[in-house]
């Protein structure tokens, strides 16, 4: 189960608090497994506490990327790529990457990728944006000023549990071709 919902009180119910009561967890926040199964015990106004299904989180963003022309990705690094690698399974194209200004530019390409500064979009017209960079760096940065200085049609913030979503999508894929 997630260890984000409080299973410990549920299952503690479902055990009639009795006691030895065995609980075993794992790092996922997805919880179309474990609510359908704990919906049997639970009261049907019981509010959960985080519902999280990595499906849905899918769909949204597959119908952004639908409505979204001329992409690029403000950030190269790791969730970055893995935006990217989610990219090419979905066969959407990735104009490029962009970093901040002050961020030295170590290769002009990333993964085939043009990697550029934000002040070079003054040559990009229309286009869309998913904001890759960690939370760490979007607290530095007030990124959403930037972007709207741009001609930015639209963008997307990554969250936590869409990076999770993702993720967990490009491990099953890969699992599944291997």
């Amino acid at each position: 189960f997630a260890y984000d919902q409080p299973y410990f009180d549920l299952l503690n119910r479902m055990n009639r608090n009795n006691l030895p009561l065995g609980i075993h967890a794992w790092f996922r926040y997805d919880t179309s497994n474990s609510r359908s199964e704990l919906m049997k015990y639970v009261p049907a106004n019981y509010v959960w506490k985080n519902d999280c299904l990595y499906s849905e989180i899918l769909c949204a963003i597959d119908k952004f990327l639908e409505q979204s022309s001329n992409l690029y990705l403000w950030g190269a690094g790791d969730i970055g790529m893995l935006f990217l690698d989610y990219c090419h399974s979905k066969m959407v194209e990735v104009c490029g990457f962009l970093v901040s200004d002050e961020k030295k530019i170590e290769s002009n390409y990333k993964n085939g990728i043009p990697v550029l500064h934000l002040s070079d979009m003054n040559d990009i017209m229309n286009c869309t944006v998913v904001v890759t960079i960690s939370s760490r760096y979007r607290n530095n940065e007030n990124f959403l000023s930037v972007l709207e200085k741009k001609d930015v049609k639209s963008s997307l913030q990554l969250s936590f549990e869409m990076i999770l979503a993702l993720e967990n999508f490009l491990l099953e894929k890969e699992n599944i071709q291997k």
